[in-house]
């Protein structure tokens, strides 16, 4: 872990990171190193079908803008609490995730600077949609409901 921390701080800080991983575990190994090369990400697609936490993209992405979950199948309403402290978050594409249901959408709406949000292909119901687009700040859901995607 040190050798990929000075690696990442001298020379690696991506600005676009996608990230792959199998079925399982519940935590990939490789996530909970994403901090050390993680502090000038600003666009992260995760792919982990195991995933059932948040808390290391959380802690350890500062500047993350841009966050696409889709394939992370695991992922259920509680983990989404994680997702306000990343107060940088303008988009978030949260499409596919089955076990999402309307209680994730009082996470999401926390989200001070969100501005794109896909919840397609969810269990989020039509009251919860109402309240995230009659007078809230997200301006781009109709285009999403449209395409299907961010």
């Amino acid at each position: 872990m040190q050798v990929l921390a000075g690696f990442g701080v001298a020379f690696w800080q991506p600005a676009v990171l996608r990230l792959a991983y199998p079925p399982a575990p519940a935590l990939p190994p490789g996530l909970t190193a994403l901090p050390l090369v993680a502090a000038r990400l600003q666009h992260l697609e995760l792919r982990a079908p195991g995933l059932t936490t948040l808390a290391p993209l959380a802690a350890g992405c500062p500047a993350l803008r841009c966050l696409s979950l889709r394939g992370c199948a695991a992922l259920l309403d509680g983990a989404l609490a994680a997702l306000p402290s990343i107060t940088t978050l303008e988009a978030v594409d949260l499409g596919g995730l089955a076990g999402l249901s309307d209680t994730a959408v009082f996470h999401v709406a926390k989200l001070p600077r969100l501005s794109a949000l896909n919840l397609s292909q969810t269990s989020v119901g039509d009251a919860c949609l109402q309240f995230l687009t009659y007078g809230h700040r997200l301006v781009d859901f109709p285009f999403f409901l449209k395409w299907g995607r961010l």
